[in-house]
């Protein structure tokens, strides 16, 4: 009797599969062109989404920070001039801010376990009045009465109105407030009181600070002092009980040597003949111009020369105020950077910036749809190839193919059109995401290009756009590999 041998199936290796999946691509050009195509769009969105995102939370960041670190002349003259609201000292002793502790040490009289008492009270009231803002509007507005939880927390250590408090929030079904109920009791009805007694003595204390300050300081302004005198001026707010960082003090008198010279600034351009003069030189209405249009079209040198000259030839009582060229072209830059820092954040006095970068739950939506839509689009096309090359799969198993081949063929050649669709895609949402934010914040967006944050926008973008492949091609590559060969032979 004849005997049959049967030999192990010969498998190739994973570069021949490789090599078999380019070929495929290549004869398949424009169906593999439409995938790659699908591909790219799908991730240029997300890259563009989460690079815009990135770029615009980074700007803003910065915009509001330097605003912030540019009007810290306007605070503390704020602070020097006038008593603080028992708001801002609450929230002082809540953020723990040491240089304030220090004042209000040196105010009030306290020591400093009295003022750390205070402090974590300020710190309960603060966590609580945060748990107010986040209830739902109505459920808010039941509790406080309809006031702001700020106001509405001072009077809830009245007669009866705290128990009736607590039978709203039970009928709410609200969590328990920060602390427990006990810890909240304790605080609005034995806590709540002395905290207020303590800020009326540093609001006393603060205001017999200014009145010194303003004794001290005598025919000149607490600006001016700033401006012409900051070593003097540190010793006076020592005497007085405020702590002012070196740092602070130093950048308060660079701000309100500016601020005066843009006060004289503006009283000299106020000048008919000056007037007359910026209307020839510019070009302008008499109703354009104005202190802003001026100091927008210094941007020159030669110009700033010419109005100092205009300047000097005007107003000779004004020598003493120094704008000179140089200054006038300073004011000038410092006051359009101010107008760039001002549209990055939205035209108005900014606030604290938050941590992280966010986009909205539309956003989120946006692109969980488009990858849905890619998804289809992606299986679609992976079903066509394989519809077309059914006498192809069953010729290969005839040839002795196996499952495992064919798998790994189609998964191949889907991560490949992934991987070149994903790069494709980084490319044009990247780069429309930094055209976008050149358009919206101009060359603040170089001054604080978050590098490592796009490229970690890009790797995130082209992990999704090949797993959004691979994952699109599971089916039609199962649906592939499990092919009778005998039925798929019949298919015309």
């Amino acid at each position: 009797m004849k005997t049959v041998a049967v030999h192990d199936q010969a498998r190739l290796g994973p570069l021949r599969c490789l090599d078999f999946s380019i070929s495929s691509m290549s004869y398949r050009l424009f169906r593999s062109a439409i995938t790659v195509m699908i591909l790219a769009l799908a991730v240029a969105f997300l890259a563009h989404v989460l690079t815009h995102s990135l770029i615009e939370h980074r700007t803003r960041s910065h915009a509001t920070l330097e605003l912030k670190a540019n009007r810290i002349s306007n605070w503390w003259l704020n602070r020097l001039n006038s008593v603080e609201s028992t708001t801002i000292i609450q929230a002082a002793l809540a953020n723990h801010d040491p240089d304030r502790l220090l004042e209000y040490h040196a105010w009030s009289g306290a020591d400093d376990q009295v003022i750390e008492v205070h402090a974590r009270t300020a710190q309960n009231l603060a966590a609580f009045d945060r748990y107010l803002r986040e209830l739902p509007e109505a459920q808010r507005a039941v509790l406080t009465g309809g006031h702001d939880p700020i106001a509405a927390i001072r009077h809830m250590g009245a007669p009866g109105r705290l128990e009736q408090l607590m039978r709203h929030m039970d009928e709410l079904r609200l969590p328990p407030p920060p602390g427990g109920y006990e810890a909240f009791r304790q605080m609005v009805s034995v806590d709540q009181q002395p905290l207020e007694r303590f800020i009326e003595k540093i609001q006393v204390g603060q205001g017999e600070a200014v009145s010194q300050l303003d004794r001290d300081t005598g025919n000149s302004t607490v600006r001016d002092m700033l401006a012409h005198m900051p070593e003097r001026m540190e010793e006076l707010l020592d005497d007085a009980g405020f702590r002012v960082p070196k740092p602070d003090l130093q950048r308060l008198a660079i701000l309100a040597r500016q601020d005066l010279d843009m006060d004289h600034l503006a009283i000299m351009l106020a000048d008919e003949k000056v007037k007359q003069a910026l209307i020839r030189r510019m070009n302008a209405e008499p109703a354009e111009i104005h202190f802003g249009l001026v100091l927008d079209w210094l941007d020159h040198p030669e110009k700033a020369t010419w109005l100092a000259g205009e300047l000097a030839s005007a107003h000779a009582e004004y020598t003493a105020t120094d704008l000179s060229a140089a200054r006038l072209e300073s004011l000038a830059q410092s006051y359009r950077r101010e107008q760039r820092l001002l549209t990055a954040v939205g035209g108005h006095m900014p606030t604290v910036p938050s941590r992280r970068s966010t986009f909205s739950s539309r956003t989120t939506w946006l692109i969980v749809l488009s990858f849905l839509v890619c998804a289809v689009g992606v299986t679609n096309a992976m079903f066509m190839s394989v519809t077309e090359r059914f006498r192809e799969i069953a010729t290969m198993k005839c040839l002795g193919a196996l499952d495992g081949f064919l798998l790994l063929v189609f998964l191949i050649e889907s991560t490949l059109q992934g991987l070149v669709g994903a790069v494709a895609g980084i490319v044009i949402g990247v780069t429309a995401a930094l055209i976008r934010g050149l358009s919206d914040f101009g060359t603040l967006v170089f001054e604080t290009l978050p590098i490592p944050g796009l490229l970690a926008c890009s790797v995130v973008s082209l992990i999704a756009g090949v797993m959004l492949a691979v994952v699109s091609a599971v089916g039609p590559a199962w649906m592939a590999a499990r092919l009778i060969p005998m039925e798929a032979m019949r298919i015309e």
